[in-house]
């Protein structure tokens, strides 16, 4: 399989569809999103205002069969219809958190319809600043992105026109009874997205997934590292018992590389929201220095991670903006049913099958619900076991299933 710069592979199990990215042949990122089409962030609806709790002086909205919750400085009127965009997705028993205030996000540029003038990038030259503020002066709220330093004229106008449109829609759809419907999602991606039916080749990204699921990980210098959920956040400890380096006691160059190496896992694992990393403790105050402008200048190009400095005991404090779930997130269970599906799947294209007998490990018992969609999917019969010899699952070929 070649990986070429940001490209993205892309494939469907059972309930998810998964995306590997990967820059320059190495993996950068791991997604996993349902495969029914539910709302993203920065999607674009308009909803209707069903509930008001004065208690936490909030709105509840609903938007396409979905429940949103807004906090605003504006006042709503009962059963009106407003425009709304997704700023955070539904995580665990949280709902969509939405937003009045509008925006429409695309790879040149953002458009805020309540702004009355434009903004540039702060990494675009002066001159390209001159050259969009004379060609765009007749258009309004736009934020132009550092990409539309690179990008065509014709390209930049022809996103414009479409928020326009877009734009134009929303307001009408807004004074429609029971509208409730999407006005806009972002049809752009920052890589080139291929999809595959390999299933060899699926099967290998499985594996990778899989790994990078793991609570703990050794890493090639022999640091280990461990990765715990918790309701503050993800806390991430380091054994550097086993550590592999001619400087052993230079905590310095141990911490940099520990954050090197964490900094990929964060973004593979899409890992947000607050951070905690367990970095070895500097008793030199110059070096504690020097490694907090090395994780300052380590982050300075991801614009959604922040650094909030490192505690007395040696933790480092991070945030990230919360886009899409971690794939550690998801229940083992889930996981498991999508890659046995695939497992089956594969199974079928390369083997003579007259029926399966599976066995799961009992801790897959919850999983009795997603077992039955298997077997709906498949012609042959299947007999399903719980047997506490297996890890996660075992197949074997029959000619007949005994009742």
């Amino acid at each position: 399989m070649n990986c070429f710069n940001d490209i993205a592979y892309e494939y469907e199990g059972l309930n998810f569809k998964k995306i590997f990215v990967f820059k320059e042949k190495k993996l950068k990122k791991i997604l996993i999103k349902d495969k029914v089409d539910k709302p993203e962030i920065d999607d674009v609806y308009v909803g209707k205002v069903v509930n008001y709790v004065r208690e936490i002086d909030a709105y509840f909205v609903e938007f396409d069969s979905h429940m949103g919750f807004l906090k605003t400085k504006k006042e709503h009127r009962m059963g009106s219809f407003i425009p709304m965009v997704v700023v955070k997705e539904e995580r665990k028993d949280k709902g969509y958190r939405i937003s009045d205030e509008i925006y429409f996000k695309g790879q040149n540029v953002i458009y805020f319809p309540d702004d009355v003038k434009n903004r540039f990038s702060r990494k675009l030259t002066e001159e390209k600043i001159n050259e969009l503020s004379d060609c765009f002066k007749a258009y309004k709220g736009y934020l132009f992105r550092t990409e539309s330093g690179s990008a065509s004229i014709d390209d930049i106008k022809s996103e414009i026109e479409k928020f326009e449109k877009h734009f134009d829609s929303l307001k009408r759809n807004t004074s429609v009874k029971n509208s409730k419907q999407r006005i806009y999602r972002n049809d752009y991606e920052k890589y080139i997205v291929e999809k595959i039916d390999d299933l060899s080749e699926i099967l290998v990204l499985e594996e990778l997934l899989m790994a990078h699921r793991e609570k703990e990980i050794t890493f090639p210098n022999g640091m280990k590292a461990s990765f715990e959920t918790t309701k503050v956040g993800t806390v991430i400890d380091f054994d550097s018992y086993l550590y592999k380096s001619h400087k052993k006691n230079d905590y310095l160059e141990m911490n940099k590389e520990l954050f090197n190496m964490v900094l990929d896992e964060i973004y593979i694992r899409n890992i947000s929201g607050v951070v905690l990393i367990d970095s070895i403790s500097i008793n030199n105050r110059k070096e504690q220095q020097l490694f907090n402008q090395y994780i300052e200048d380590a982050i300075k190009d991801f614009g959604d991670l922040k650094f909030h400095g490192v505690t007395r005991l040696g933790f480092i404090e991070l945030t990230r903006r919360i886009e899409n779930k971690s794939i550690m997130e998801f229940k083992d269970e889930e996981i498991l049913i999508d890659k046995l599906y695939l497992r089956i799947n594969y199974l079928k294209e390369h083997a003579s099958i007259n029926c399966l007998e599976i066995s799961l490990n009992p801790k897959y018992f919850t999983a009795e619900e997603k077992i039955k969609d298997i077997k709906k999917v498949f012609a042959f019969p299947m007999k399903f076991v719980y047997n506490h010899n297996v890890d996660d699952y075992s197949i074997k070929l029959l000619e007949s299933i005994d009742e």
